[in-house]
């Protein structure tokens, strides 16, 4: 069988080429205080409602510390830095439940990181009662 002599384009290729070549991936819409809360429990609600889904994050700011938010925080981080993204643009919850332990958390964690990962968090205030 005769083998063709068309070359191929890999898009992948191409596409992660240009973006190595601008200086990496930048992930633009992360929520880094809800990182990897994700469980077995929780994904039960998978179909339910916004409302009910509330209940899950206010129990996750509830449970949490400062450094369990930062352990997050951190490994989220850890894993981007480590799959080439150079920036990164986080919401970071402030509300009546969490107060401020995300700020809190956030704030180590660009001290920690920021020569590592350009960052940017941002917050609006959510009242939901």
């Amino acid at each position: 069988m005769k083998k063709n002599s068309y070359s191929y384009l890999n898009l992948r290729d191409e596409i992660e080429l240009k973006i190595k070549k601008y200086g990496g991936w930048v992930n633009t819409h992360a929520h880094i205080d809800r990182a990897y809360s994700l469980s077995k429990k929780n994904v039960a609600y998978i179909d339910a409602t916004l409302h009910e889904k509330w209940f899950l994050n206010d129990e996750l700011k509830r449970t949490s510390s400062v450094n369990n938010i930062y352990d997050r925080m951190a490994y989220a981080v850890e894993n981007m830095v480590s799959q080439g993204v150079q920036a990164l643009g986080s919401f970071i919850d402030i509300d009546e439940v969490i107060k401020d332990k995300a700020i809190k958390a956030a704030e180590r964690i660009k001290d920690k990181f920021g020569s590592d990962i350009k960052m940017i968090c941002f917050s609006t205030l959510i009242f939901t009662r």
